[in-house]
C-alpha cells in the first residue's frame, strides 16, 4: 500500500478532538490554517498513523480520524520510526519531524484506554518547512533527513499496527 494522507483534522475551539475536513492549508513556519494548535515553533502539526486508529476502535474505542487530536492521519508511514530532522512531502507541503507527540490527559476523555493503549505511539509533531494545500489521498514522500533512506529501503506499508 502506498504511503498517502487519509484525513485532515482541524478544530479552532479548545476542545481535544480534531475534525475531519476535505482540504487543508498548511503554512510554512506557522501549521495548519484553522487549527487552535497553529503557530508554535516545533509542535505546528500532528501526524498519527491510520493504522492506530484502527486498531483501537476495533478494541471497541470510539476513534476515527481526528478524533485522537491529530492534524493529519497518514497511512503507510512508519510514523514513530522516524527520527527528528526527517522530512515527508505531503501533498504540496513539506514537513520536518521535530519530535514526539506528548501522551495527554485528554485521551481519557476519548475512552477511559486511550491513554494507555497510546503509548509509544502517539505519533510526531513536526513543522511545516514548505507549505501547500494537502487533501485525503494525496502521496506522502519521504525526501530527506536522518533516516529517509532507510525507510525508502524498507516497504512503507509494513508499519505494524503496534506503532
Amino acid at each position: 500500500m502506498p504511503a498517502r494522507l487519509v484525513s485532515v483534522n482541524s478544530n479552532a475551539t479548545r476542545e481535544f478532538r480534531k475534525l475531519p475536513q476535505a482540504e487543508g492549508r498548511l503554512i510554512a513556519d506557522f501549521g495548519l490554517e484553522g487549527d487552535r494548535h497553529a503557530g508554535r515553533p516545533l509542535r505546528q502539526v500532528s501526524i498519527l498513523n491510520a493504522e492506530t486508529v484502527t486498531e483501537l476502535a476495533g478494541a471497541g474505542m470510539p476513534v476515527e480520524p481526528g478524533v485522537l487530536g491529530e492534524n493529519i492521519t497518514v497511512e503507510g508511514v512508519p510514523v514513530m520510526q522516524l527520527d527528528e530532522g526527517t522530512r515527508l512531502r505531503v501533498g504540496e507541503a513539506e514537513l520536518e519531524i521535530t519530535g514526539d507527540r506528548p501522551a495527554c490527559r485528554e485521551l481519557l476523555g476519548v475512552h477511559k484506554d486511550a491513554l494507555k493503549a497510546m503509548v509509544g505511539r502517539t505519533g510526531k509533531m513536526a513543522r511545516v518547512v514548505r507549505g501547500g494545500t494537502v487533501r485525503p489521498g494525496d502521496p506522502i514522500e519521504l525526501i530527506g533527513g536522518s533516516n529517509a533512506h532507510a525507510a525508502h529501503a524498507s516497504d512503507l506499508s509494513s508499519e505494524c499496527a503496534a506503532t
